[in-house]
């Protein structure tokens, strides 16, 4: 951490270089608070620096994620959707903070009602992004503002609507992160998010990260260059003292760090695209996949027997979209209490997305009893995951 005249840097290879001291700095030096009623830590004005954004994923065993539910919307919000039928099923919570309909529907009403088809919450980052103005798809503007000029300063995009986040809207989803700024410098493509409430736990580490790196890498590719560094601009860095907060920093701070970046071998894909054309064909392909597996599960289909895109396909739909629609079969697989089936489809994930993957084998740890999950790793055959397993051995201990 550098500190200077009130300013505070973090600045790492990785989430998982930076995690526990920062959440430490948080409790240790933050300032107490109180917005909406909630005790807090905060620190004001926190800049985070990652220099390899593709190593996005956090994979501490004792901060476990969602990893299925975070690709998808990542995703999600790359294809500028913004209907929670896709993602409904993965997260419940995400419905209860964000979702402006009383009663809260369950995941299997936005199939079964059609009237709840197109529900939306008030602010998706995706559809922002790229249709809140019907003539202004703001991925374009970007990519054609550092086609025209390469050291432009103007590849900027907005999430922040004063018409629909003030205060007088009474609504529970504003966007937390506000603008996005790219430039292209030393041959790279370099990202910075500014965001006006950061939750270090639930938001920053477990889902900014993720989601806006992929954007960086996703338009990194259209542009043809590199992916640079990765800034992300919190004005207000906070951790909540409550539970179930609490409960969660305790177990990050007495856990054992791992890395998966640098203690596996395994290396992660390139998200790639030829242009904006070619990845809003791609994530179509996915979303529709994505439509079909959630209301086949909602029909009470055997999820075993729904039809995943083969390796050889992988290069036409693309390989993260593959791995995102095996790892939204795995988690179904789970909720059917198809343990070995979702582990072999989680195990065919890893060729496509080996570090969401190797969380996902960590979610199905969850769901079964320890003898179960024992046989799974070291007398199933796991095809891909196999000859990493030991070196990802201390990600699926128990802590």
């Amino acid at each position: 951490m550098k500190s200077r005249e009130g300013a505070t840097i973090f600045h790492g290879r990785n989430p998982n270089a930076l995690f526990i001291d920062v959440l430490k700095t948080i409790l240790n030096e933050g300032h107490d608070v109180a917005p909406r009623g909630m005790p807090t830590k905060e620190l004001l004005g926190v800049t985070t620096v990652i220099d390899n954004p593709r190593e996005r994923l956090l994979t501490m065993p004792s901060r476990r994620t969602n990893a299925v539910f975070n690709l998808l919307e990542a995703l999600w919000i790359l294809a500028g959707l913004r209907a929670v039928r896709y993602l409904a099923p993965y997260n419940k919570q995400f419905l209860d903070f964000s979702l402006d309909i009383d009663p809260t529907p369950q995941p299997a009403d936005f199939y079964k009602d059609s009237a709840l088809r197109d529900a939306h919450t008030n602010a998706p980052y995706g559809y922002r992004l790229r249709h809140s103005d019907p003539e202004i798809d703001q991925f374009k503007h970007v990519v054609e503002s550092l086609k025209a000029d390469r050291d432009s300063r103007q590849a900027v995009c907005a999430l922040w609507d004063p018409h629909l986040d003030s205060y007088a809207s009474k609504v529970k989803d504003r966007p937390c992160n506000t603008t996005l700024y790219f430039k292209i410098r030393d041959g790279k493509l370099h990202l910075t998010v500014s965001n006006r409430s950061n939750d270090v736990t639930f938001g920053l580490y477990n889902v900014n990260f993720i989601q806006f790196t992929i954007i960086q890498e996703a338009l990194a590719s259209i542009l043809g260059v590199p992916v640079g560094t990765y800034r992300h601009y919190s004005d207000s860095l906070h951790a909540y003292t409550t539970s179930p907060w609490l409960g969660v920093h305790e177990r990050v701070l007495v856990g054992r760090p791992y890395d998966f970046y640098t203690e596996c071998s395994a290396k992660t894909k390139t998200l790639a695209f030829r242009d904006l054309s070619d990845m809003d064909i791609k994530l179509s392909c996915l979303f529709a996949n994505i439509d079909m597996l959630n209301a086949a599960y909602f029909e009470g289909q055997d999820i075993r027997n729904f039809s995943v895109p083969t390796t050889n396909e992988a290069n036409l739909v693309g390989v993260y979209m593959v791995g995102t629609l095996l790892l939204a079969k795995a988690f179904f697989l789970m909720r059917q209490r198809s343990y070995m089936h979702a582990a072999e489809t989680i195990d065919t994930a890893f060729l496509y997305v080996p570090d969401f993957a190797a969380m996902a084998m960590c979610q199905l740890k969850e769901y079964m009893n320890a003898r179960e999950y024992k046989f799974v790793l070291n007398d199933f055959r796991l095809v891909f995951m196999d000859k990493h397993l030991k070196e990802m051995a201390p990600l699926f201990q128990d802590e």
